[in-house]
């Protein structure tokens, strides 16, 4: 701590993506924050792997929902 409560979530559900969570966190080799979660669309359970970014210091997620178009993929070490 100190530790302090923020409201409002960093991923909710959308049209498309219904249920997400269990989630986890890893860094990639370039040292950017990658959620790796689980969300139902429509009745199958889908891994997703979204970016984190940091604004004023809080962990947030584009548009607050699982993407449904291809993102960048995570730096890997060759």
């Amino acid at each position: 701590g100190p530790f302090e409560q923020k409201d409002e979530p960093i991923l909710e559900a959308s049209a498309a993506w219904r249920a997400p969570g269990h989630n986890s966190i890893a860094s990639d080799e370039a040292g950017d924050d990658w959620i790796l979660y689980h969300a139902f669309h429509g009745n199958a359970r889908v891994m997703l792997l979204d970016r984190i970014v940091y604004a004023d210091g809080w962990p947030r997620i584009a548009g607050r929902q699982p993407s449904s178009a291809p993102q960048a993929r995570p730096a890997m070490a060759r």
